[in-house]
Parts: structure tokens; C-alpha cells; sequence
């Protein structure tokens, strides 16, 4: 089962709301295999807790067909005004390596597994 990485120190992913704050980009796409590229959107939620999830995009349509129900990293810096952003990945065989920043002076890495991330692909609607 895929379940959000926690880095440092976050907040758990914040229940749904009533109204959802829109959907907005992440990183620059990347190769996923040869029919995708992956991409990571983000949700801002209240007091900066932002939430990635990963999508699919069609190599060939050039359009989103599969994304997670979950997502796979949740953050926020406790310190102040800081916070934690994903700005990169990379694809590996056994896992994408997410990237993130914590302010302007740290960088952290996390994993998710592609047996997991494959797992839990859904159609975008």
C-alpha cells in the first residue's frame, strides 16, 4: 500500500475541505517509462501543508491518464515561515528518488517505490 513519505518535521496530510485549494505543478516532468512521463502536482492546504501526488502523462497524448488516490509526500516546516517543497526527482529501476527543500539551506531526499507507485495508479477521470 502506498502511503505518504513524511519528511522532518510535518504535518499528516490534512483531511478533505470542503472547498479543495486548486491543484498546481511541482517539478518539471521526467521519464517514467517508454508510453510515460511523470509528473508531480501539489495542494496547498492551511498553514502551508502541501501535499504531491504524482501523475502519468501519455508520451503519445501528451495528456494526464493516471495519477495516485494518495499522496506520496506531505510537508511543512515547523520552523516559522519556512517550509518543505518537493523540486526535483529522479527515476531509478526500483525507485523514484524525490528531492526537497527545506527553506533556502537544506536539501533532503525520499524514496517511493515503483512496485508501490505502480500499485496505485488510478485513471484521471
Amino acid at each position: 500500500m502506498l502511503r505518504p513519505q513524511l519528511v522532518q518535521i510535518v504535518f499528516v496530510y490534512v483531511a478533505v475541505l470542503q472547498v479543495l485549494p486548486p491543484l498546481r505543478n511541482s517539478i518539471n516532468p521526467i521519464a517514467y517509462d517508454a508510453d510515460h512521463w511523470l509528473h508531480v502536482v501539489h495542494r496547498v492546504y492551511p498553514e502551508k501543508r502541501y501535499a504531491f501526488w504524482p501523475v502519468l502523462i501519455s508520451r503519445r497524448s501528451l495528456r494526464p491518464v493516471l495519477a495516485t488516490r494518495q499522496p506520496v509526500a506531505c510537508g511543512a516546516w515547523a520552523g516559522g515561515d519556512g517550509l518543505l517543497y518537493l523540486s526535483a526527482a529522479l527515476a531509478g529501476p526500483e525507485a523514484i528518488d524525490l528531492y526537497f527543500g527545506a527553506e533556502d539551506c537544506a536539501t533532503g531526499l525520499t524514496q517511493v517505490s515503483r512496485r508501490d507507485l505502480d500499485a496505485s495508479w488510478r485513471p484521471v477521470a
